[in-house]
């Protein structure tokens, strides 16, 4: 039953990816929503931390990946990263 049930949710997650990449693709912002970051670029880094340990993580969508590495890139976030005691890989 469980191997049923990650199947299921991996193929979620993936859908997910699928229109992050394709949002990113259309507008082609830095951003989700473009040229200003906000609190959904925070969302979609969890989003895609969570799935580092799946088959196909987050982080290899063609626009998915280099917009993970501008939100890590942000001074911020990197502070949040160490505050939290998060270790190496992110995504």
């Amino acid at each position: 039953m469980f191997p049923e049930l990650r199947a299921c949710a991996e193929q979620k997650v993936y859908g997910l990816f699928d229109l992050l990449d394709g949002a990113l693709e259309s507008h082609g912002g830095p951003w989700l929503l473009g040229d200003t970051y906000s609190a959904v670029d925070a969302c979609a880094l969890t989003l895609c931390r969570w799935s580092r340990g799946m088959p196909r993580p987050g982080a290899s969508w063609p626009h998915v990946g280099p917009y993970m590495n501008r939100i890590l890139a942000r001074p911020a976030v990197q502070r949040a990263l160490q505050q939290e005691h998060l270790q190496e890989p992110w995504i």
